[in-house]
Formats: C-alpha cells, sequence, structure tokens
C-alpha cells in the first residue's frame, strides 16, 4: 500500500514538472491547507493576539507599517495576492482576505509569520514578537473591496462582442487622481469641443485666413 502510494506521489510530481506557472489541483490545496491548520501545534491554535486590535488602534497602524514594509511585495496592499512576484509563485499567495486566512485563529497567523511555511514562498521573519502580533491584528483589519455604486454599475463595460469605448471619462470614478493628471496634459487636449472649449477656436479664427466661419464652426 506504502508503495502504491509513493508511486501515485512520484508519478504527480513528474506530471506536473517543475514549472510555477499552473495551479495547484483543487485536491492538492486542499491537503495542503488541513496540513497548514494541524501542523501548527496546539498551544498556538489556541493562543490570542495580546494586544487590542479589535478596533483601529496604534497597534495596527503599526502592524500595516510592516505588512507595507515586508508583505505587500507579495501579498500586495489590499492582500489579495495579485501582484508580479505573486502571480509567479507555486503556490500562488492566497488572499489574505478570504475566508481560509481568516478563520485561522490569532495564534496560527502569528504562527506563520513567525516560523514561515514550508515548500511556500512565505518566510520565518525575525521580529520582535510584537510586531508579529500587530501585523496578525492588521491582517483583520485588510481593505475590502469598495461595492459599485449605481451610477459605476451602470456605466461598467458591457462583455463579448457588445463592448464599446466608452471614452476617458467613464475612467475617472476608479482612477480619479490619475485622471485629474492625465487631463491636464496635452495628450488629453489634442481634440477639444469648440462648444465646450473655445479658447484655440478663436485664436484659429484671428490667425488663419481664407476659411469662412461655417468651416471653422
Amino acid at each position: 500500500m506504502i508503495a502504491v502510494l509513493f508511486v501515485g506521489l512520484y508519478a504527480l510530481i513528474l506530471w506536473g514538472g517543475s514549472s510555477a506557472r499552473e495551479d495547484a489541483p483543487a485536491l492538492e490545496a486542499n491537503v495542503a491547507q488541513w496540513l497548514l491548520h494541524y501542523t501548527v501545534p496546539a498551544g498556538f491554535r489556541a493562543m490570542k493576539n495580546p494586544l487590542d486590535v479589535e478596533v483601529t488602534s496604534a497597534d495596527v497602524e503599526a502592524g500595516h507599517e510592516v505588512y507595507t514594509k515586508k508583505c505587500e511585495i507579495c501579498h500586495a496592499y489590499d492582500g489579495g495576492g495579485r501582484t508580479e512576484i505573486g502571480s509567479g509563485q507555486y503556490p500562488q499567495p492566497p488572499d489574505l482576505r478570504g475566508a481560509d486566512v481568516q478563520r485561522m485563529s490569532d495564534g496560527e497567523l502569528f504562527y506563520h509569520l513567525k516560523n514561515g511555511i514550508r515548500h511556500a514562498g512565505m518566510p520565518a521573519w525575525t521580529l520582535p514578537d510584537r510586531k508579529l502580533w500587530q501585523v496578525s491584528g492588521y491582517l483583520r483589519h485588510l481593505p475590502r473591496p469598495a461595492a459599485p455604486s449605481p451610477q459605476m454599475a451602470a456605466e461598467q463595460l458591457p462583455t463579448g462582442s457588445a463592448a464599446q469605448y466608452v471614452g476617458s471619462v467613464a475612467c475617472k470614478h476608479c482612477h480619479t487622481a490619475i485622471y485629474d493628471r492625465w487631463k491636464k496634459t496635452r495628450m488629453a487636449n489634442v481634440v477639444q469641443d469648440p462648444h465646450m472649449q473655445p479658447g484655440p477656436v478663436a485664436f484659429h479664427r484671428a490667425n488663419v485666413s481664407g476659411f469662412k466661419r461655417r468651416e471653422i464652426d
């Protein structure tokens, strides 16, 4: 029986090869999640965060600072894991906002931060315990995806063959800061509606001869 399991495991490794580009099969992910939970010593699983992190506090903010410096490069600013490095890892970093992570106890989060996770990209951090507890507390306060407003939902791009260009203005709701900078550039003002921007038209009327007014308008 053991020999059969060994041969099956060996065949699975050969089938998957050494590439890190494939997604982990569901069976592998489920087994790994089960092992991740039960390999944490029971004493750690029972631990509660000793810091006051139930609400936003100085400790949560301190945890955010550590997360930004140490964790964001793989897990992204919001914990979603959509980063250049994260997308190339096997297994890919989990969504820290998801149920698999958020159902972990405070002690489990602390244990994984302190000791890392074998056969994954998660390192063991050599940080004071207080900082590790602060990060553990911050993971309970990761930014959630904002629900789109009715206006944004109505302006979302259609999918498939019905998709069409909706103009740059449709981008400003989600990318306000970038849009505000862009609209002041020359590229954004290459084409202007003369009814909305009469200045350039007035300039050309004064400097261009040989055209009738209706041709300019």
